[in-house]
């Protein structure tokens, strides 16, 4: 089992910035739920929960700092602002997936979508319940 993400270099590195380190616990928390979403209205995907998010924050740390030593940075003039963008983006770059079931269904209804050459083939006529409500 992973070691939690915050034990991981970049957030160890963010965690001298205690505003910075706080709002990427808190962006981290809010979006968990979001993207425990994604499965229900994706399902033939590969899994886009924050456990995957929580991987590109670790590959990221592996990249940036070596042997995990937020000392040994590969980018000697990282800044707090920098990491929390990485981290950031880490969490958010599954958000634009996360759909309601009223914004499902306005897609499934759409002219657009009936016209797509694609939608017989992609398994999205069979959407199921996301359980999110806008």
């Amino acid at each position: 089992m992973p070691q939690p993400v915050e034990s991981s270099a970049l957030f160890r590195f963010l965690s001298r910035d205690v505003v910075l380190s706080g709002r990427a616990i808190e962006l981290r928390a809010t979006v968990s739920e979001w993207l425990s979403y994604i499965p229900h209205t994706f399902p033939h995907y590969t899994r886009h929960t924050v456990a995957h998010s929580d991987s590109i924050v670790r590959v990221l740390s592996e990249m940036l700092f070596v042997d995990g030593e937020i000392t040994s940075r590969v980018l000697p003039d990282l800044s707090s602002v920098e990491a929390y963008i990485l981290i950031a983006s880490a969490y958010l770059h599954d958000a634009g997936m996360v759909a309601s079931d009223t914004e499902i269904a306005t897609i499934l209804s759409s002219p657009e979508w009936s016209r797509c050459d694609l939608a017989p083939n992609t398994g999205l006529n069979g959407l199921g319940d996301s359980g999110l409500k806008f």
